[in-house]
């Protein structure tokens, strides 16, 4: 369900990234504010969807798949962090798309699954389904971080160009 949820951001995702290249082509400064306002609404976005499956989710699994689904519905409230840390990652990947810095992403996605990999081989052993998903938050704010970074760091570099 978690994972179902993401194709809200990923179709704004892949609806900027040409509009947003084109403005980063022409016009910098357009590209600037526009890069900034879609990141607040990833921002959002991300809140929005998490507050809601943090907060309903366990409640809304149990309501729709009865009482024996009550783990599921708690494992969606402890998954509910990703709805943000997704979409912003998804509000990230468009800028660095579009400033063409796409190699960039190769650092914090390699980071991000050796993470995933070592913690999951630590976790699930000694705490199954919840290990899984530890690793799966803990990979993904590595994956966030690193991306947010390369945004970050690009993103200035052009402002202090522009100037």
């Amino acid at each position: 369900m978690i994972n179902a949820l993401f194709i809200i951001p990923s179709s704004i995702h892949l609806y900027t990234i040409p509009v947003l290249s084109r403005d980063f082509i022409n016009d910098k400064k357009k590209f600037m504010r526009n890069a900034s306002k879609l990141l607040l609404w990833f921002f959002l976005l991300g809140m929005l969807m998490m507050g809601i499956f943090g907060l309903s989710g366990k409640s809304l699994v149990t309501l729709l798949l009865g009482d024996a689904y009550e783990r599921t519905g708690k494992l969606i409230v402890f998954l509910s962090p990703l709805l943000f840390l997704k979409s912003m990652e998804f509000g990230f990947v468009c800028n660095i798309i579009a400033m063409n810095r796409q190699k960039y992403r190769l650092i914090p996605q390699l980071s991000a699954a050796s993470v995933n990999i070592l913690i999951n081989l630590w976790t699930i052993p000694r705490y199954g389904e919840f290990g899984a998903a530890t690793a799966y938050i803990i990979s993904e704010t590595v994956l966030f971080m690193g991306y947010g970074f390369v945004y970050f760091f690009w993103f200035k570099k052009m402002k202090v160009e522009i100037k």
